[in-house]
């Protein structure tokens, strides 16, 4: 819920800039941190826990672009994506499941 609070403000309102490539990169770090723990925290439902991560990014961005102070960037969506599916691959590498 935290993650979906902060990514719906007005713009200007945070002093964290994700329209760079720097932002990307802070998505991308952000959903990597909630697959991580996802994984640790339910490692019997890796499937379910990335396809919820994906729709929650989705929903983040389709709420942002109908907010009148916010915008929907599917670049966001693709750092979205990257971020989980890095953590899941490692994952898969590191405990073969």
């Amino acid at each position: 819920m935290i993650v979906v609070a902060l990514s719906l403000p007005p713009t200007g309102t945070l002093d964290v800039d994700t329209s760079g490539f720097w932002g990307k990169i802070q998505i991308s770090l952000v959903f990597a941190a909630l697959t991580a723990f996802g994984l640790i925290a339910y490692p019997n439902s890796p499937k379910w826990l990335v396809i919820g991560l994906i729709a929650m990014g989705l929903l983040i961005e389709l709420i942002q672009s109908f907010a009148p102070w916010q915008y929907g960037d599917p670049n966001d969506l693709l750092a979205v994506m990257t971020g989980i599916v890095i953590v899941r691959v490692v994952w898969v590498v590191a405990f073969r499941r």
